[in-house]
């Protein structure tokens, strides 16, 4: 078999290198966001997982992952040359450059989704694993005849088209995510006793919104360098590029705020990533028109998928990775057949075929990513656990995995303190405190109102205390007091039982009397009479 490499002048090479750095860029931009989206006692975690995807990445992918993906392809599944390369071939190092970048932004998709509750250990192993097999295993299949002209994968020569990575770099990176969330669990706060999401709060919603910007920017080298030449594509590509995120955010604002009740921030900043993730897989083959029509329905599908996915499967995606790049993805790759220039296609003849030729490079994707990501998860969490404990999350990633305290962790183990032990006297010590002096200054003067009103209360407690005494002892004396009365009153009651009792002795010894003399008078006549008689 003949083999026919890329041919890049120099000014593409220049490209690619400037494009490059832009993707390479996009480790920030997914830093800001996934930090800012993270609570503040999580977010140093988030931030050097950020890093550290970028450090496996460029190894991994050296030793092994390019050459699964860009070598001589074998039977279209697999690549089988080019590892740890020694570029003997002009401009391939910059072009391992630039689809290195690639691998780094699949591989940090996850970070942001898993975010507040993963072991750092774990999270490393993930980074390796998926920057040396996962994402080149698929990539080759799509894109394998990338650098080797006549070495496509499988999926390839059937006529699956993804430009610049809506499935290969993004629907990889969100189905992996879901398998990971999946696994893991949600946060211990995120679902209430009847299973009802909790809104936990980002702390640092300015700085997602710089990610946003960020990512943005180095979208346009993401999709722009994709075309690997500087030439009349670049400009097409980028404005549609431009065009999807706008219309994403938007119309994710117009579905969000209705359901919200408010505009909500992360559908704005997710809207715009949804956009951007949708049309990466078709952003050179489609009109501005269609590009506006694929960003739309992305914001709106990162809406109504997000609300599926947190309220009916009770699944925990801290920064909506899932939507973004998953669900997005997965609709951007679709819409390839709808909408993509017949002189690209296989088969222009018959948009059907590559309908079905795009579903099932979607779900060949979603196979591998999701089943056998949850395969991958589930055996590392059986193997070391992948998950830290309930105290661990509860206290924070920054300090229970890296160390790393903040002045907010400071003040805020003080006030703990302070509350556990109630010693009221105590004060934060705010030249510990950096940047939260000002809200340890606070805490103080609360402590001293506490104080005062503590003194307060302990004072009108001893004079009620003494007044209680007192009502005590006149209640004591008006017992006794009731006691004599009763004792008194049992006495007057007795004594007039006892005259009324003399009262009738006296009332029946008057009638004997009455009664007796009566009698005595008529004797002494009724012997006056006898005598008269006899004599």
């Amino acid at each position: 078999m003949s083999d026919t490499v890329l041919v890049l002048a120099p000014i593409d090479q220049v490209w690619l290198l400037t494009t490059g750095c832009l993707v390479f860029l996009m480790q920030a931009g997914f830093l800001c966001v996934e930090a800012g989206f993270s609570r503040a006692k999580h977010s140093m975690n988030v931030a050097v997982k950020n890093l550290t995807d970028y450090l496996a990445a460029s190894v991994a992918f050296f030793a092994v992952g390019y050459g699964l993906m860009f070598g001589r392809t074998w039977q279209g599944l697999i690549g089988a040359s080019g590892f740890a390369p020694t570029w003997q071939t002009d401009g391939e190092a910059v072009f391992f450059f630039f689809q290195l970048v690639f691998c780094g932004t699949a591989a940090t998709i996850v970070s942001g989704a898993m975010a507040e509750r993963m072991k750092f250990s774990a999270y490393l192993v993930y980074s390796f694993a998926v920057s040396a097999v996962f994402y080149p295993l698929y990539g080759h299949w799509v894109w394998g005849g990338g650098w080797h002209l006549d070495q496509q994968g499988w999926l390839a020569r059937l006529g699956y088209l993804d430009f610049a990575g809506s499935s290969v770099v993004h629907q990889m990176g969100g189905w992996l995510s879901l398998a990971g969330i999946v696994v893991l669990g949600p946060r211990l706060e995120k679902f209430d006793a009847q299973g009802r999401p909790r809104r936990l709060l980002g702390h640092n919603i300015p700085l997602a919104m710089l990610g946003v910007f960020v990512l943005w920017v180095g979208w346009f080298g993401f999709n722009g360098g994709s075309t690997l030449h500087l030439n009349a594509l670049v400009g097409p590509v980028v404005v549609n590029t431009n065009l999807a995120g706008a219309i994403g955010s938007l119309c994710a604002l117009a579905v969000g705020w209705p359901l919200r009740k408010r505009a909500d921030l992360g559908d704005i900043a997710n809207g715009a990533l949804g956009g951007l993730v949708a049309v990466t897989a078709s952003a050179a083959y489609v009109t501005a028109a269609a590009a506006l029509f694929i960003g739309a329905v992305a914001g709106a599908l990162v809406v109504v998928s997000g609300e599926v996915l947190e309220r009916r499967l009770k699944l925990d995606d801290v920064v909506g990775a899932v939507p973004v790049h998953g669900v997005c993805g997965l609709w951007g790759v679709l819409a390839v057949a709808g909408f993509a220039d017949p002189a690209v296609l296989l088969r222009p003849e018959n948009r059907l075929y590559h309908l079905g030729i795009q579903a099932l490079g979607s779900a060949v994707c979603f196979a591998l990513a999701f089943g056998g990501g949850w395969i991958f998860f589930t055996l590392l969490d059986r193997v070391m656990g992948i998950r830290v404990s309930a105290e661990a999350e509860q206290q924070g990633l920054n300090l229970s995995e890296h160390g790393a305290e903040t002045e907010f962790h400071r003040l805020t183990e003080t006030m703990r303190d302070i509350a556990v032990s109630e010693d009221w006297s105590r004060r934060a010590d705010t030249d510990l405190y950096g940047d939260g002096a000002e809200f340890g200054a606070h805490f103080n003067r609360l402590l001293e109102v506490i104080e005062t009103t503590l003194r307060q209360v302990h004072a009108q407690s001893q004079s009620l205390a003494l007044s209680r005494d007192t009502v005590e002892r006149v209640n004591q004396d008006l017992n006794q007091k009731v006691k004599q009365l009763e004792f008194l009153n049992r006495v007057m009651m007795g004594r007039e039982e006892r005259i009324l009792e003399l009262k009738e002795d006296v009332r029946a010894l008057q009638a004997r009397l009455q009664a007796g003399g009566g009698g005595l008078q008529a004797r002494p006549d009724g012997a006056r009479e006898g005598r008269e008689a006899g004599d």
